[in-house]
């Protein structure tokens, strides 16, 4: 299995993604800020990140956009373990 590092602050939004999705920016940003006390903004530019990592997929329409993990959980803890 591929080495998957994700820095911490793009993980915090892949913990969100994976509690439930899809969900979209607004839901995205809601559920960040309750355990970190980031902008919109930062949200959506590490979920481009993460969308150009191709981490994370973004589907739908300009307007609501919605974003599902595409990588699991348990791959990313296993590369955290590691190091």
């Amino acid at each position: 299995m591929e080495e998957i590092r994700i820095p911490e602050s793009e993980l915090e939004i892949m913990k969100v993604l994976w509690e439930r999705s899809p969900q979209t920016l607004p839901e995205i940003v809601g559920n960040v800020r309750r355990v970190m006390p980031w902008e919109a903004v930062t949200v959506k530019t590490l979920l481009g990140r993460l969308v150009k990592k191709q981490f994370v997929r973004r589907s739908g329409s300009r307007r609501s956009y919605l974003y599902e993990p595409l990588i699991e959980r348990a791959a990313v803890l296993k590369s955290s373990v590691r190091r």
